[in-house]
């Protein structure tokens, strides 16, 4: 037996629990008008479908007991879009988006396809598609993904094995059992490195349990499911019960504000929430029900139990760099986490979550060029996808339960010329308490208040409270001098959030050459059931002892705040963080580990 297999499995811990029948039947409801939406789109003259959502609206007719004849015309429509050198574009008639992950996307539903309802399909069909398929693995193998571009890897992976051993292709397959293995073994080194995404855990879902379902090898099928147990077990880590959906920083999050996701649809279905954020799954979701069957993937009530450790530190690896470290502290009234490095344009780097029953923003750094950052203004990727976009943070972190230290280098150049520049906390504008100092506000509705240098923020909800304070900021842009504001517009109030923002820059139109505009944070979170506790929290942070310095590129800062000491520098020339230390100590780069207690080895080996 393989050395990495999770001990936990084989002496039953990991007992599956059943699944959310109700959330499952819902879910199939929902898939149900997928596809005729789908079909009425289509229907209409010059119709734009994205290719992936013909294969995956051909494998929903199928897992939903459709005619098999509108499966064939949805693939037909699909390949004939294929290139000689066996790529399909992303959408059709839009050829400005150039996305070379579209040959995996397209392939991901005609492995299923051709093993699990092959029977339906024509052998004139199957015969027509067989060569497409084959071309596809040119385009594949064509296509050079890196190991740590986790949800792409994986489907290209198992679209290899799949695809491979559907049509007969032996050394396709082999292929992708051997990128498998590839993966692991990254891993078990470096961590999941597209860490903790609410979209991108689910696409990774997706892939693996139609992999545990339809891989002919029994090995392969064995690794997988170990890979199952590792993703659930860090969503169990990661899993806020107060808002009943992973927390934390995120990898990439297309929801700014309250970081919803397709991994709320396995949350669902595995009973560990109620319902998704919506009852209209796009197609790309049909992988779901390729799980509800008798051997489908259920995580088990050891990895719900983390979930309820009432107090945790979760601290996980998500790369190769030695600053690719994520720390995450959750109790029942709030979770606060913190990371360090950077990883894309809609990066969740620093977040705090209130236990709430409202669907409330959670508190999150966001720089932007638009003022307004609220994840609504789109930029387009180099791809072509106009996707929400903030400013790189370039961040430093150190932290200690609910007290994080954040040193943000935040690099202006990376947007587009603009009347203002600035970085916003979002906040949620229900707070039941706000204050500014010694005075209450409130954020409910549009108002603006100065804050000055040595003010404190402080904000209650339920039974937790977080202070926030500005302990370095600077602009750019002929010596412009910043200005802070704790407000609230009609714009964010839409989305029930408001926000503490540092304007870096206002006046003229300007193009942003400045590479460097340093600020720096302190925020720490609490259990608080009264205003006194508030004060208490707020006072903390009023009376921490702060040490900023720069010497050279060198930029340091250390604080003193209460019985936490975070110090935290970084190299502004070459813009990687120098050292990280929490009361003296330089924190473990722990692969994955709650409370101390390493739960990387027992899961996926040495």
């Amino acid at each position: 037996m393989s050395r990495w297999i999770c001990v936990l499995a084989l002496s039953g811990a990991f007992a599956a629990e059943a699944p959310n029948r109700a959330a499952v039947e819902s879910f199939r409801a929902g898939m149900a008008k997928s596809v005729e939406s789908l079909e009425r789109a289509l229907a209409k003259p010059n119709a734009q479908p994205s290719i992936r959502d013909l294969p995956n609206g051909a494998l929903a007719k199928l897992v939903l007991g459709q005619d098999p004849a509108g499966a064939e015309r949805l693939l037909r429509m699909t390949f004939e879009q294929q290139l000689p050198d066996g790529t399909v574009p992303w959408q059709i008639g839009r050829p400005e988006i150039k996305d070379p992950n579209a040959i995996e996307f397209t392939m991901q539903g005609v492995g299923p396809i051709l093993k699990g309802y092959g029977g339906k399909i024509s052998e004139e069909f199957k015969a027509w598609l067989k060569p497409h398929v084959v071309l596809a693995f040119t385009a594949m193998r064509n296509h050079k993904v890196p190991v740590s571009y986790t949800n792409i890897f994986l489907m290209k992976t198992v679209n290899m094995v799949l695809n491979g051993e559907a049509v007969g292709d032996a050394q396709a397959a082999a292929e992708g059992y051997q990128q498998l293995d590839a993966w692991i073994e990254y891993t078990r080194q470096n961590g999941i490195h597209e860490f903790s995404s609410p979209t991108y855990y689910c696409t990774d879902l997706n892939t693996l349990v139609t992999a545990l379902r339809y891989m002919d090898r029994a090995e392969g099928r064995e690794k997988v499911r170990h890979i199952l147990d590792y993703y659930w077990t860090d969503i169990g880590a990661n899993f806020f019960e107060g808002r009943r959906r992973m927390a934390g920083p995120h990898s990439r999050d297309y929801d700014f504000l309250t970081g919803h996701g397709g991994i709320e649809f396995f949350l669902a279905a595995a009973g560990w929430r109620e319902r998704p954020y919506t009852d209209k799954p796009d197609l790309e979701k049909i992988y779901l029900l390729l799980n509800d069957w008798p051997g489908g993937y259920q995580p088990s009530s050891a990895m719900r139990a983390l979930a309820a450790i009432p107090q945790r530190t979760v601290v996980q690896v998500w790369g190769e760099k030695p600053d690719n470290v994520r720390t995450h502290f959750v109790t029942p009234e709030f979770s606060i986490g913190s990371t360090n490095s950077d990883y894309n344009p809609q990066d969740k780097l620093l977040s705090m979550e209130f236990a709430s029953e409202a669907d409330i923003p959670a508190v999150t750094v966001v720089p932007d060029p638009f003022d307004a950052p609220w994840g609504k203004a789109r930029m387009n990727d180099r791809s072509g996808h106009s996707k929400p976009w903030h400013a790189p943070l370039h961040v430093t972190s150190a932290q200690a339960e609910g007290a994080v230290l954040a040193l943000l280098d935040i690099e202006p150049s990376s947007s587009r010329a603009q009347t203002t520049f600035s970085t916003s906390v979002i906040l949620p504008a229900v707070a039941d308490v706000v204050r500014l100092d010694g005075r209450k506000v409130s954020l409910a509705q549009p108002g603006k208040f100065t804050v000055e240098t040595d003010s404190v923020i402080g904000l209650r909800l339920g039974n937790a409270a977080l202070a926030i304070k500005v302990i370095h900021s600077s602009g750019f842009v002929a010596g412009y001098k910043p200005r802070i504001a704790l407000q609230s517009d009609h714009e964010g109030l839409k989305f029930g959030a408001a926000r503490l923002t540092v304007y870096q820059y206002e006046g003229e139109v300007t193009t942003f050459k400045d590479k460097h505009c340093p600020l720096a944070l302190l925020i720490v979170a609490g259990k608080a059931t009264s205003d006194a506790e508030l004060e208490q929290l707020m006072r903390r942070v009023k009376d921490a002892k702060i040490e900023d310095s720069t010497t050279g590129s060198t930029w340091r800062i250390a604080v003193q705040a209460g019985e936490a000491k975070l110090e935290a520098s970084r190299d502004m020339a070459k813009s990687q963080t120098i050292s990280r230390r929490v009361n003296g100590t330089e924190p473990a780069r722990a692969l994955f580990t709650i409370n101390g207690k390493d739960y990387s080895q027992t899961l996926i080996g040495k």
